[in-house]
């Protein structure tokens, strides 16, 4: 008997609390524990065109943050090459390679990121370090290959930053 009126006083008491009366989107301390924040990497090789093709997806609101720059920012493409140079590392068969940025597609809630590495014959391996974004908790990257019409997928985070595939 005496549970049963518990468990009735500890409902009644959680139905008028402000955090558990109000809808998420409108509870700021709830809205803080369902942000998820990823970038989606998309990395192509082409024997073609000898071309390793990056494309990232970020957040845009995500992006902007850690670059320290609006994307409508003059320099906005400059600063995430900068960033993108500094925070994703690739090493193709093995040797490190340098990336440059070939274009921005930004929308209010996405950004997308054009990059490559040229001068590659072929791929047996790609091997990424990636820390974008490691300034947030809970910051996911999903890598998404597609190399000798192999495809495979690999996630990095700020605890294990490095994907590495063999093809």
């Amino acid at each position: 008997m005496k549970r049963r009126i518990l468990i009735a006083v500890v409902g009644i008491f959680l139905s008028m609390s402000p955090l558990v009366a109000q809808p998420i989107e409108d509870n700021p301390m709830m809205a803080m524990q369902s942000d998820y924040h990823v970038t989606t990497t998309k990395v192509d090789f082409s024997s073609a065109s000898q071309k390793v093709k990056i494309s990232i997806k970020f957040f845009t609101e995500d992006i902007e943050g850690a670059v320290g720059k609006k994307t409508s920012d003059a320099n906005f493409e400059s600063a995430l090459s900068t960033y993108v140079g500094n925070k994703f590392k690739i090493k193709v068969n093995g040797v490190s390679k340098s990336i440059r940025i070939t274009g921005v597609n930004i929308s209010d809630k996405t950004t997308w990121g054009y990059f490559e590495v040229s001068d590659i014959a072929e791929v047996s391996s790609i091997e990424l370090n990636i820390t974008l974004l490691n300034n947030i908790s809970g910051q996911e990257n999903i890598v998404n290959f597609l190399v000798n019409n192999q495809r495979k997928v690999g996630t990095a985070t700020a605890s294990s930053p490095i994907i590495k595939e063999s093809f």
